[in-house]
């Protein structure tokens, strides 16, 4: 949840941003390249996290990664 609200806030970011450098015209045609970067980081992200975790089990011992102990 919160990797996609910062996903969110980053396209908005950009979107202010580039509006501000080069109008809000163009950087209207930037969202949807904006909004792909931010699915594909997502799940890339989601599958390293994934396999980080399958592949160490001891992480799950030292921290909070969003399981819960035994899984």
């Amino acid at each position: 949840v919160g990797s996609l609200v910062a996903g969110i806030w980053k396209v908005f970011g950009y979107f202010i941003a580039g509006g501000i450098l080069s109008g809000f015209g163009p950087a209207l045609g930037e969202i949807v390249g904006n909004s792909f970067q931010m699915v594909v980081g997502l799940i890339v992200g989601a599958a390293l996290f994934s396999a980080v975790r399958k592949a160490y089990p001891p992480l799950v011992r030292m921290g909070n990664l969003g399981v819960k102990h035994g899984e």
